[in-house]
């Protein structure tokens, strides 16, 4: 069942060149169109990603809510989809996920393991506050925006490269033996950054 606030902000992004107004106004937006796992409909989900220079990032999360959108599951049972960014359109892969538990079941027979990390956002250089930056490197987030994201991390801290490596150790340890197809999310317990709103 199609979604009416969804269809007004698909229908609008798509009549301004990917340009919406209200709570999203100034805001980047993509549509993301996923296969359904059940029905193999198509169904397109507008997004504020986080965008990188030409990558863009999607967080699956329903306005921060503890479960996982329907598009998100979507991705699990098949990781093509189309992207609309501006008046471009392309096709894209949910890669990490979808590789990691196609590899785990295509090599489970052999007793190999295959699990991902995906850390959420973790103090490096890359997400510095921009004026804390050591190296003068413009490298880094604003540090508004960064103050932002901490605060709205419900553990109330940034994750550090320990927290990763803790994790690579445990998928490493046989103390993981029986774990195949997983990601860990290494997040904190936010699944969601809208620094816009």
């Amino acid at each position: 069942m199609p979604n009416d606030w969804n269809t007004k902000i698909i229908e609008e992004f798509r009549a301004n060149a990917g340009r919406v107004g209200g709570p999203f106004e100034g805001a980047p937006m993509v549509l993301l169109t996923s296969t359904g796992a059940r029905s193999g409909r198509p169904h397109t989900t507008p997004l504020v990603p986080l965008v990188e220079g030409a990558r863009v990032y999607v967080f699956a999360s329903m306005g921060g809510a503890p479960k996982h959108p329907a598009w998100y599951f979507n991705l699990l049972a098949n990781p093509d989809v189309t992207v609309e960014r501006g008046t471009e359109k392309y096709a894209a892969k949910a890669a990490v996920v979808g590789m990691t538990k196609a590899v785990a079941r295509e090599w489970a027979p052999f007793m190999v393991n295959c699990n991902a990390v995906a850390p959420g956002i973790i103090d490096t250089r890359m997400t510095a506050a921009r004026n804390d930056s050591k190296d003068g490197a413009a490298l880094g987030i604003p540090a508004q925006v960064r103050d932002q994201i901490i605060r709205k991390i419900p553990l109330g801290r940034i994750g550090t490269p320990d927290d990763v490596a803790n994790a690579i150790v445990f998928f490493a340890s046989p103390a993981s033996d029986f774990i195949t197809g997983e990601v860990l999310e290494i997040h904190g317990g936010l699944e969601f950054i809208n620094v816009v709103g």
